[in-house]
């Protein structure tokens, strides 16, 4: 094989293989659809000036749909402002198929597609500060 036909099959492998591009992501599925990997509520994860972790997982009812989200907190504990903290809501998007599957690791995976329509996003975030006052911190995945 020459090597026009070698980079012909390393261009084609890097784009048939799916890219995580966050940790909580399993595979790509499409532009908008992805496997999303369920963090263990309640599980410090350590970053390099402190931790967060998720509280709890939810399904929010939206136009016939599911959506899904986490709410969580944030600590910063050595910084060079000094300390502090956040609580967030992590919305993924909407649920495809709920926990289909596990993956490598034993976490359960659900496919979700992602809120793209801002909208639709507007009216999601009303509804999650609804139901969980004083969270002004909601990002869609």
């Amino acid at each position: 094989m020459g090597k026009k036909g070698t980079e012909e099959k390393r261009s084609e492998s890097k784009r048939s293989r799916p890219q995580r591009t966050h940790f909580w992501e399993g595979l790509a599925i499409s532009e908008s659809v992805f496997e999303f990997v369920h963090p263990e509520l309640n599980q410090r994860v350590d970053f390099f000036s402190g931790g967060y972790l998720f509280t709890e997982e939810g399904k929010l009812p939206y136009r016939g749909k599911e959506v899904l989200y986490l709410v969580g907190m944030a600590g910063i504990e050595t910084s060079c402002c000094g300390t502090g903290g956040c609580a967030f809501i992590k919305v993924p998007g909407y649920i495809r198929d709920w926990k289909k599957g596990r993956n490598e690791t034993g976490r359960p995976v659900s496919e979700v597609e992602r809120v793209e329509a801002q909208d639709q996003q507007k009216e999601i975030q009303d509804l999650l500060k609804e139901k969980h006052p004083g969270f002004s911190q909601i990002e869609f995945l």
